[in-house]
C-alpha cells in the first residue's frame, strides 16, 4: 500500500474505486478514486467540476453494502492531464476536501482503508 501525503495533515491511501458526484450542474458523473483518505480524496474524472465548488460524491466500497455518500469542496481541479518535472502524468480531475463526516462515514472510510492495508499512523 503506498502512501500520499502530497502536503496534507492525514496522508492518503493509493484506491481506485469507482465514484459518482454531483456538483453545481446538477448532472451526475462519473470517475475513478486515485487516493482517499478520512479528510478527502483525488477523483480521475473527464468532467472534473470547478475549484471551490461543493460536491457530493458516492464512493462504491467493497466493504460496505451501500455507497459511502460524503459532500466536500473541490481543492483543485484540471480538465487535462498534467505532467511534472520528473515526466509523471496526473489524469484529468480533481481534489476534494471531505466537510464534517458522520461518525458512521467515518469508520466505513476507515474500515475501507484497514481492509487495502492502509495505516493511518
Amino acid at each position: 500500500m503506498t502512501l500520499k501525503t502530497h502536503g496534507r495533515e492525514v496522508p492518503r491511501a493509493e484506491l481506485a474505486l469507482r465514484v459518482r458526484f454531483r456538483s453545481r450542474d446538477g448532472l451526475e458523473h462519473v470517475g475513478v478514486t486515485r487516493d482517499l483518505g478520512v479528510r478527502g480524496a483525488s477523483v480521475e474524472t473527464l468532467q472534473p467540476p470547478a475549484e471551490g465548488v461543493a460536491v457530493a460524491l458516492r464512493i462504491e466500497s467493497p466493504t460496505s453494502w451501500d455507497p459511502i455518500v460524503v459532500s466536500g469542496v473541490v481543492q483543485w481541479s484540471s480538465g487535462a492531464a498534467v505532467i511534472d518535472e520528473r515526466g509523471d502524468a496526473t489524469p484529468a480531475g480533481f481534489g476534494v476536501r471531505f466537510g464534517t463526516l458522520s461518525l458512521e462515514h467515518t469508520n466505513a472510510i476507515r474500515a475501507l482503508l484497514a481492509t487495502s492495508g492502509f495505516d493511518e499512523g
